[in-house]
C-alpha cells in the first residue's frame, strides 16, 4: 500500500510540474497555444481566449498520473 501511495505521490509531482513533457504546436494561421504534457495532453500554455492562465484538461491529467504511477511503481 505504501508503494503504490508513493508512486502516485510521485506522479503527481511529475505531472504538475511538466519535467518530462510534449509540446505539441498547431501550425496553422490563426493562434492556437502550445499543448503540453506526455503521453496525454493535460494543459495549454496559455488560454484560447486572451488570459494569463492556462487551460488544464482534467481526463489528460488523470491518464498522466495513471500513466506516471504505473511507470514508477515497478
Amino acid at each position: 500500500m505504501k508503494k503504490i501511495l508513493a508512486s502516485l505521490c510521485i506522479a503527481v509531482g511529475f505531472t504538475l510540474t511538466n519535467c518530462v513533457s510534449y509540446k505539441y504546436v498547431c501550425k496553422t494561421d490563426e493562434r492556437w497555444p502550445d499543448f503540453l504534457g506526455f503521453p496525454f495532453v493535460q494543459s495549454t500554455d496559455g488560454s484560447w481566449i486572451f488570459s494569463m492562465s492556462g487551460d488544464l484538461f482534467i481526463k489528460g491529467f488523470i491518464g498522466n498520473i495513471l500513466f506516471w504511477g504505473l511507470f514508477f511503481m515497478e
